[in-house]
């Protein structure tokens, strides 16, 4: 995570593939729930697009979870 991290706004496009790649039936919710944290914490506008999308997740784990960081990211800019 620490690398993903450190590669910053290079790595949104390859995270945001991987956090849309997904099976109903095998959501794999860890993973997700991983990038679901790196892409809220990027604070990437594409990555916050991508979260957006999330908000119906048929996975209520990481529906919740991107919920979360757009909530979070729009208190920050409000400030």
């Amino acid at each position: 995570m620490g690398g993903l991290r450190r590669l910053g706004t290079k790595a949104v496009p390859a995270l945001i593939d991987a956090f849309s790649s997904y099976s109903p039936e095998h959501p794999d919710t860890q993973r997700r729930l991983w990038l679901c944290q790196l892409l809220g914490e990027s604070k990437d506008k594409r990555a916050i697009a991508a979260l957006r999308r999330a908000l119906n997740d048929p996975d209520k784990a990481v529906a919740q979870c991107a919920r979360n960081y757009i909530l979070s990211n729009l208190r920050k800019s409000k400030k």
